[in-house]
């Protein structure tokens, strides 16, 4: 089953709402969340990576059973959920993984690895079945969660900047940055941003030209420009965990459960500091070495940080559990938080929109944190909503305004406080271009 818009924003919005607060001395979590990747989850996996399924299970069965943690406020799915190693499988796999993914009954923030697309970033026929099951929207987004911004980054495939569909990608990551720079930032991609091993030999050991994500100008240098509000940058993709500290960001890369050591990982947020926790899938039966994909040809490798096989595959033990402290840009405010939601161009994560005809469109808040949106005029009742983009003026529900189509071409400002809704009633004039356009706000909640 496809998950949909409306699920994730209502999912979000529930957990919102029971955002925990400090107890006594030592201090609730702002908020919990769990990183899963390379799961590659496949409708017949007898080909590729062993007990797939299985572990799985066990792996959602200790999340959901809060076997070690309270159960999650979120989950952010880093890529290769599903297999989809063929053309012909990525349709049913990127349904069954969808479907799986589902069936936890979490918010979950997805963004695509090299096998949901086929290393086809950008390419239409290569994303059909992502975005028909995942979501055209869960690519390349960002999502404002309890005072973080949370960045998902599609480089699944443009992995080199110096190419059209990653300048796309790397210009608007660039400018969603400037226009957060005081905002705490998680960064999630498939593709790491900076190598966890030593380069040369994990070039030898993964046999892949896509270890990391590069290139002059590339989105490492991005985020690095803005280290000092980046919380972290986590992703998966190498089948190798570790942690690894680059000009001012922490980068956390997770194994999955795929294949040796079978990790996902538990993240607990606090106003000052981040909590790291990798678990192992708890099944039998493939929890040896050799089924590391990086030992395949019976080659052990090490490098200078990890000098034996295990900490070269699952990381020394202070990788596989730490915490990075928080300061300055770094503190997350969930008070402040809009729950925006910034996908170029797409909804706000707590801003659902629903058209009721050709020119009225209904807007609920459906978090507890004030909403300060724009509606597109032109695009009135398609669902599509930006961050606003800081005018004084905003419609308010029971209130109307007019203003000029030039001044409505950031879309419609409108204001809405926790559990308000209000129906616009967009009507343009003869002539829109010097006539005022007038929008009333009629208050529903």
């Amino acid at each position: 089953m496809k998950m949909s818009r409306r699920e994730l924003l209502g999912s979000l919005a529930a957990a919102a709402l029971t955002a925990p607060v400090a107890r006594g001395a030592e201090e609730e979590p702002i908020l919990r969340f769990v990183q899963l990747n390379d799961v590659h989850l496949a409708v017949d996996n007898r080909e590729n990576y062993r007990l797939t399924d299985a572990k799985w299970a066990a792996v959602t069965e200790e999340i959901l059973a809060e076997r070690h943690a309270p159960r999650p406020d979120l989950v952010l799915a880093l890529g290769d959920m599903a297999n989809g190693d063929k053309l012909d499988r990525l349709e049913p796999d990127n349904r069954f993984a969808a479907e799986a993914l589902h069936r936890l009954g979490l918010p979950v923030l997805m963004t695509p690895g090299n096998h949901e697309v086929l290393q086809g970033e950008g390419d239409p026929q290569l994303e059909a079945a992502y975005c028909r099951w995942f979501g055209a929207d869960h690519r390349t987004y960002a999502v404002a969660f309890r005072g973080v911004l949370f960045v998902l980054i599609h480089d699944a495939g443009a992995w080199a900047a110096g190419n059209e569909t990653a300048d796309r990608r790397n210009a608007w990551v660039a400018d969603l940055f400037a226009r957060y720079p005081d905002m705490p930032k998680i960064i999630g991609s498939h593709v790491p941003l900076a190598d966890c091993r030593d380069p040369e030999v994990v070039e030898k050991s993964f046999g892949f030209p896509n270890r990391i994500t590069r290139g002059a100008g590339g989105l490492p240098a991005i985020v690095e420009t803005y280290h000092e509000s980046a919380i972290a940058a986590l992703s998966g993709h190498l089948h190798l965990s570790g942690h690894v500290h680059v000009r001012g960001v922490h980068h956390i890369n997770v194994s999955g459960t795929a294949s040796y050591p079978n990790h996902y990982a538990e993240y607990a947020l606090c106003r000052d500091r981040l909590t790291v926790r990798l678990r192992r899938a708890p099944v039998e039966g493939n929890d040896r070495l050799e089924h590391s994909i990086h030992f395949r040809t019976k080659v052990f490798y090490t490098d200078h940080d990890h000098p034996t096989a295990e900490e070269y595959a699952a990381g020394r033990a202070d990788e596989q559990t730490f915490e990075i402290a928080l300061t300055g840009r770094r503190v997350p405010r969930p008070e402040d938080s809009l729950l925006a939601l910034d996908r170029l161009g797409w909804p706000a994560a707590n801003c659902r929109t629903t058209a009721l005809g050709p020119a009225r469109t209904r807007v609920e808040n459906l978090g507890r944190d004030e909403l300060v949106a724009r509606v597109p005029f032109r695009a009135a009742g398609a669902g599509a909503v930006t961050a606003d983009d800081g005018r004084r003026h905003y419609l308010t529900p029971g209130g109307a305004a007019t203003w000029t189509a030039a001044e409505l071409a950031g879309g419609v400002p409108l204001r809405l406080m926790g559990g308000e809704a209000a129906t616009l009633d967009l009507r343009r004039s003869a002539e829109p271009d010097s006539t005022p356009v007038s929008t009333a706000g009629l208050v529903e909640g």
